[in-house]
C-alpha cells in the first residue's frame, strides 16, 4: 500500500515573504535528473534555483507596497512611482477586470480556464503523496506562479531529488506562456523585465538539469 513520504510544512501566510539571499542549502548528493552531475555543481546550482525561485516568487505573489518587496524594487533600480506600481499590479493579478496574463496554471492547463481546476488537483495530489503540506491563510490556489516559484526554492533547498518532476511536469508545462503574456501586457518597465529575466532563467536551469517539460495541450 502507498503512503505518503514524511510530511514536511511549507509556511504561505498571506503575503509576509521572508527572502533570505545568504540563506544556506543543503545539498542531497543524490542525483537530481537522473544524469551523472558533479556535486559541486549541483549544489550551486540547487543555490541558483532557491535564489531565483525566492526573488521572483516574491515579486509576482507579494504586492509592490509590501515592504520586502519594496526594497527588491529600489535594488532593481526601478522609477516607478508606488502609486503607478500599485495599480499595475492591481490590473496584472487582481482585476476587477479581464486579466490577460493570469497567474494560475489551471487557467492554461484546464479546458475552461478555471482556477482551482483538475490540474491544480493534480499538483496538490503530488505535493500530499510527497509529505508536502502547504499552509495558506489567502486561500489562494497552489498553482499561482508566484506560490510555485517560492515552491522552487524551497525543494531545491529541502527536497531537491524531487526538482526535475516538479518542474517538468507541474511549472514548465504553462510557465512560459504566462511569461510572454505578462512581458506582452505589462505596462510598467518593472514587470516585462520580470517576465523576461525569469523566462531566459527558467530556460537555463532547465537546460543544465538536462530536463524538458512535459509536453500539455494548452487552452489559454
Amino acid at each position: 500500500m502507498l503512503k505518503p513520504s514524511a510530511a514536511s510544512t511549507i509556511d504561505w501566510t498571506g503575503s509576509s515573504v521572508t527572502v533570505d539571499t545568504a540563506s544556506s542549502v543543503t545539498v542531497d548528493t543524490a542525483d537530481i535528473s537522473g544524469k551523472s552531475v558533479a556535486t559541486n555543481q549541483k549544489g550551486a546550482l540547487l543555490v541558483e534555483v532557491a535564489l531565483i525561485g525566492r526573488v521572483y516568487g516574491t515579486l509576482l505573489f507579494a504586492p509592490p507596497d509590501t515592504p520586502v518587496v519594496a526594497e527588491m524594487i529600489g535594488l532593481l533600480g526601478d522609477s516607478s512611482s508606488p502609486e503607478l506600481l500599485k495599480e499595475e499590479y492591481q490590473r496584472l493579478f487582481i482585476g476587477p477586470n479581464h486579466l490577460d496574463a493570469p497567474a494560475w496554471g489551471s487557467v492554461y492547463l484546464d479546458r475552461d480556464n478555471v482556477l482551482f481546476g483538475s490540474s491544480t488537483f493534480e499538483l496538490r495530489s503530488w505535493l500530499h503523496w510527497q509529505g508536502i503540506t502547504i499552509r495558506n491563510e489567502r486561500r489562494e490556489p497552489e498553482d499561482q506562479i508566484g506560490k510555485m516559484l517560492l515552491l522552487m526554492a524551497w525543494l531545491a533547498e529541502e527536497k531537491p531529488h524531487l526538482l526535475a518532476e516538479y518542474l517538468s511536469a507541474h511549472l514548465m508545462p504553462w510557465a512560459p506562456r504566462y511569461l510572454d503574456l505578462l512581458e506582452a501586457n505589462a505596462s510598467l518597465p518593472l514587470y516585462k523585465r520580470i517576465a523576461r529575466d525569469l523566462r531566459d532563467s527558467l530556460a537555463d536551469i532547465m537546460e543544465r538539469l538536462g530536463i524538458q517539460a512535459v509536453r500539455k495541450r494548452l487552452y489559454f
